[in-house]
């Protein structure tokens, strides 16, 4: 065994599921190694351990990268994590916890959001819990900060794609709120946020279709031009910016941004993204459009 391989043997592997990292990562004692505290950080995303394709990531005087190679992007990532963990490591590291102990104590990353803007259009219902109700099902109890819901995801998941891992019931068990209330989220395999807004979820739950879109145009910015059934000679402007992420993040490309038309009925608007079809309902557009 080399002294890197014995080294890892050492220490404690945690997973993305755990870590809310895109990649596996090493934590471990002091063990009368002659360098300071140091985690070990996979430079390939996903559940992979691959001891020849580490970089080794020291935490003092802050965290850098002192063997390897990580993208800016995921030694952010990385530095973030340490900044949130770093009393739970250092015990660790000293001796004062072991691996289980070390479990307990770790805080996951959320799924980031920095690319999301805010604005009043972010959101118009939160979020403040949600629980599977049926084992085996895919229906969930969700407190709205309107009330509470039965919302079935089935026809989501029926769709595959990017929802394709929520089909494992045990997986759909895992629900989590994301820590503003903004939307639900799981994590696949490999670490990656599979997630639905709070108001898509509250629609879901509340189907009866109350308003119909008439007419729309894509334009720049991820905005559309929309006429609702109520005044259908009122142009409406919406920024869906906020709104594009998850499964709605395709919608980014004004390739297929551009492509917006008129969903059957009116009850939505929809895109045709490869084999997919990407849906927002006319009744969230039209709480949207309407002024502050």
């Amino acid at each position: 065994m080399s002294e890197l391989e014995d080294e890892l043997f050492l220490m404690t592997n945690l997973y993305p599921a755990t870590t809310g990292l895109p990649m596996v990562i090493w934590v471990g004692p002091r063990y009368g190694v002659p360098h300071d505290v140091r985690i070990k950080v996979s430079q390939t995303h996903g559940q992979r351990m691959d001891p020849g394709n580490l970089a080794v990531v020291a935490l003092r005087p802050q965290p850098h990268v002192v063997a390897g190679h990580l993208s800016s992007a995921d030694l952010q990532a990385v530095n973030q994590w340490i900044a949130l963990n770093e009393g739970a490591i250092m015990d660790h590291w000293n001796g004062v916890t072991d691996g289980a102990q070390l479990g307990q104590q770790l805080q996951r990353l959320p799924p980031n959001r920095t690319q999301r803007p805010t604005s009043r259009t972010t959101t118009l219902h939160t979020i403040t819990s949600a629980k599977r109700i049926v084992d085996g099902k895919f229906e969930l109890g969700i407190h709205f900060n309107d009330g509470f819901a039965l919302t079935d995801l089935s026809p989501v998941l029926a769709h595959g794609s990017v929802f394709e891992p929520l089909r494992d019931p045990e997986r759909f068990a895992e629900v989590e709120v994301e820590l503003d209330g903004r939307a639900l989220f799981w994590l696949d395999d490999d670490g990656v946020v599979i997630d639905l807004s709070a108001d898509t979820l509250w629609l879901m739950a509340h189907p009866e279709s109350r308003h119909t879109i008439t007419w729309v145009k894509a334009a720049s910015g991820c905005r559309l031009d929309l006429t609702f059934d109520d005044k259908p000679n009122e142009v409406k402007e919406i920024d869906l910016s906020a709104m594009l992420i998850g499964a709605f993040q395709p919608l980014r490309e004004w390739r297929f941004f551009e492509t917006a038309e008129v969903g059957p009925r009116g009850h939505t608007v929809l895109w045709r993204v490869s084999k997919d079809v990407i849906e927002f309902p006319a009744d969230l557009l039209w709480l949207m459009a309407r002024p502050v």
